[in-house]
């Protein structure tokens, strides 16, 4: 399934409900419907090219066997990209009934005793997750199934003069270990037997965003706060904060631009091309904006709701404490999630209702103190 596909899907059944409302104004009507036809032609499409592409491979031998039993034509092989085990894994999910050709391709593909979570499903989780965790995006993110161990610069030595034919002593650089496990974050979801009257179309929407937003506030709080024990260690223990990494503006004081220069300055120049300001949007709007004044300099800078101070691109997360605020490389902090996220489910005879667990495994940790530094206003 094209990932293009699986958006414009997702997007679809999303318009779908909010159409289902009562509170649809004429205007909205009228936006919606426009949308719908734009991705129903993009969707056209990018079929004609998915089949022509088809057409092509099995031309050159290429193609996989596809197997045609009465009406029903499903693609042996492909695993989680087969439709026919989608539909089979999501009504197994939802306790439905399947019809002969769901069961075929579900047990060509659980067969070996794992369930495998449908690559469009398993799409919409992932998108849906960075939509809800923009740090992923921003940070060094690593797939390695298990442990991951590995050197990360810390220092390296500046080339030097050398006269001809003298001997050349070696300047020593020195590099920093990083091991990376892995913290189980689990999202379980209960909902009754009422489950079974949903489309398929619409329990998959549903899912993804029960599991994927929870799961990525999970994440976003442990990037920025995560302690380290049993979970991700966060940018706030980047490093033990004192004044050769870090400005404190007094409680009975207002920020100043003083400040602001002050921690633009603790960062090392070779780290500025990549820095960000990283805050809360209320720290931004109470303790930054306030410091603009047109008619000396224009300290911020705003292009559309991209926002920038003397120049460092802005990124808002409220999971960083209110009256905080870090200039830091996001790129130096590295975190591992070793395989995709899981989804597994229960009948609770007794309740009468469906449980479903999400399970991610996550670690991470800034393996560079020095590139991040910190700006924090003293509690009253």
């Amino acid at each position: 399934m094209h990932p293009r596909i699986t958006e414009i899907d997702l997007r679809m059944a999303e318009i779908s409900q909010r159409l289902k409302a009562d509170d649809v104004t004429n205007e909205e009507l009228e936006t919606l419907s426009a949308e719908v036809g734009s991705l129903a032609e993009e969707r056209s499409s990018l079929e004609k090219q998915i089949q022509r592409r088809g057409v092509l491979d099995m031309i050159s031998g290429g193609a996989g066997t596809v197997v045609q039993r009465g009406t029903a034509q499903t693609s042996e092989g492909n695993g989680g990209e087969c439709p026919e085990y989608r539909n089979a894994w999501l009504k197994r999910l939802m306790g439905q009934q399947l019809n002969d050709v769901e069961e075929r391709a579900f047990s060509n593909t659980a067969g070996n005793g794992k369930e495998v979570v449908p690559i469009r499903t398993m799409n919409a989780i992932i998108t849906k997750v960075r939509d809800n965790c923009p740090l992923l995006s921003e940070i060094t993110l690593l797939n390695v199934r298990g442990g991951v161990r590995f050197a990360v610069e810390n220092s390296i030595g500046d080339a030097a003069a050398h006269d001809e034919n003298a001997s050349i002593t070696p300047v020593t650089d020195t590099l920093v270990e990083v091991t990376l496990g892995g913290f189980e974050i689990v999202k379980l979801v209960v909902v009754s037997d009422t489950i079974r009257t949903m489309s398929i179309d619409s329990f998959e929407v549903w899912l993804v965003e029960q599991i994927a937003e929870k799961v990525a506030s999970c994440i976003n709080k442990w990037i920025i706060n995560g302690t380290g024990a049993k979970q991700a260690t966060g940018i706030a223990k980047a490093n033990t904060w004192d004044e050769t990494n870090s400005i404190t503006v007094a409680a009975a004081k207002d920020l100043a631009a003083s400040d602001v220069l002050g921690l633009i300055a603790l960062l090392k120049s070779g780290y500025d091309s990549a820095a960000k300001l990283l805050m809360s949007k209320k720290t931004f709007f109470t303790d930054f904006m306030p410091l603009q004044d047109n008619s000396k300099s224009g300290i911020i800078t705003v292009v559309g709701r991209n926002y920038y101070v003397y120049g460092y691109p802005v990124m808002l997360c409220d999971e960083v404490a209110l009256h905080d605020a870090y200039l830091c490389v996001l790129k130096k902090y590295v975190a591992n999630m070793p395989e995709s996220i899981t989804i597994n489910t229960a009948y609770d005879i007794d309740h009468n209702n469906y449980k479903y667990s999400g399970v991610a495994i996550f670690d991470g940790k800034p393996v560079i103190g020095e590139a991040f530094v910190k700006l924090t206003k003293a509690a009253a």
